[in-house]
Protein backbone atom coordinates (compact mmCIF):
# COMPACT_ATOMS: atom_id res chain seq x y z
CA UNK A 1 0.00 0.00 0.00
CA UNK A 2 1.60 3.43 -1.17
CA UNK A 3 1.51 5.13 2.65
CA UNK A 4 1.32 8.41 0.85
CA UNK A 5 -2.29 8.18 -0.48
CA UNK A 6 -3.57 7.75 3.52
CA UNK A 7 -1.62 11.45 4.26
CA UNK A 8 -2.09 14.01 1.80
CA UNK A 9 -3.94 17.05 2.91
CA UNK A 10 -7.52 17.09 1.93
CA UNK A 11 -7.73 13.33 1.47
CA UNK A 12 -8.98 12.31 5.27
CA UNK A 13 -11.26 15.49 6.52
CA UNK A 14 -12.10 13.47 9.48
CA UNK A 15 -8.58 13.31 10.96
CA UNK A 16 -7.33 16.46 13.33
CA UNK A 17 -3.99 18.06 11.83
CA UNK A 18 -2.23 16.66 14.12
CA UNK A 19 -3.51 12.83 13.33
CA UNK A 20 -2.38 13.63 10.22
CA UNK A 21 1.04 14.87 10.75
CA UNK A 22 1.49 11.89 12.98
CA UNK A 23 0.92 9.52 10.25
CA UNK A 24 2.87 11.67 7.91
CA UNK A 25 6.02 11.60 10.17
CA UNK A 26 5.19 7.97 10.33
CA UNK A 27 5.45 7.29 7.11
CA UNK A 28 8.09 9.61 6.15
CA UNK A 29 10.38 7.21 8.55
CA UNK A 30 9.25 4.05 6.97
CA UNK A 31 10.00 5.89 3.70
CA UNK A 32 13.28 6.55 4.64
CA UNK A 33 13.64 3.50 6.56
CA UNK A 34 13.00 1.61 2.86
CA UNK A 35 15.67 3.72 1.22
CA UNK A 36 13.59 3.36 -1.54
CA UNK A 37 13.91 7.19 -3.84
CA UNK A 38 10.04 6.67 -4.86
CA UNK A 39 8.61 6.31 -1.60
CA UNK A 40 10.15 9.11 0.09
CA UNK A 41 9.14 11.50 -3.38
CA UNK A 42 5.62 10.25 -2.72
CA UNK A 43 4.96 12.26 0.57
CA UNK A 44 6.07 15.54 -1.30
CA UNK A 45 3.86 17.09 -4.19
CA UNK A 46 6.55 17.84 -7.25
CA UNK A 47 6.62 21.44 -6.61
CA UNK A 48 7.30 20.86 -2.64
CA UNK A 49 10.40 22.36 -0.83
CA UNK A 50 12.68 21.19 1.92
CA UNK A 51 15.22 23.47 3.58
CA UNK A 52 17.27 21.34 5.72
CA UNK A 53 17.95 23.59 8.93
CA UNK A 54 20.43 21.17 10.48
CA UNK A 55 18.48 18.46 10.46
CA UNK A 56 20.36 16.19 8.47
CA UNK A 57 23.37 17.92 7.66
CA UNK A 58 25.13 20.49 9.81
CA UNK A 59 23.98 23.53 7.06
CA UNK A 60 20.91 25.29 5.90
CA UNK A 61 20.56 22.97 2.45
CA UNK A 62 17.69 23.96 0.68
CA UNK A 63 15.65 21.82 -2.43
CA UNK A 64 12.95 22.01 -4.80
CA UNK A 65 10.67 19.12 -6.38
CA UNK A 66 9.84 15.89 -4.56
CA UNK A 67 12.84 13.54 -6.50
CA UNK A 68 15.39 16.33 -5.32
CA UNK A 69 14.45 16.06 -1.59
CA UNK A 70 14.19 12.48 -1.44
CA UNK A 71 17.70 12.21 -3.27
CA UNK A 72 19.14 13.90 -0.59
CA UNK A 73 17.03 12.88 2.60
CA UNK A 74 18.00 9.04 1.54
CA UNK A 75 21.79 10.40 1.02
CA UNK A 76 22.05 11.73 4.35
CA UNK A 77 19.95 8.76 5.96
CA UNK A 78 22.34 6.73 5.53
CA UNK A 79 25.04 8.36 7.80
CA UNK A 80 22.01 10.39 10.42
CA UNK A 81 19.77 7.44 10.93
CA UNK A 82 17.17 9.83 11.64
CA UNK A 83 13.65 7.91 13.30
CA UNK A 84 11.36 8.16 15.75
CA UNK A 85 9.68 11.55 14.50
CA UNK A 86 6.64 12.85 16.11
CA UNK A 87 5.29 15.92 17.59
CA UNK A 88 5.75 17.52 20.42
CA UNK A 89 3.16 18.27 22.87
Amino acid sequence: MDQATNVRPGQDSGSSPADLVSRWLAALEAALNGGTEAAVAALFMPDSHWRDLVAFTWFVSPHRGAEDIARNLLRHQRQVQAHEFRIDS
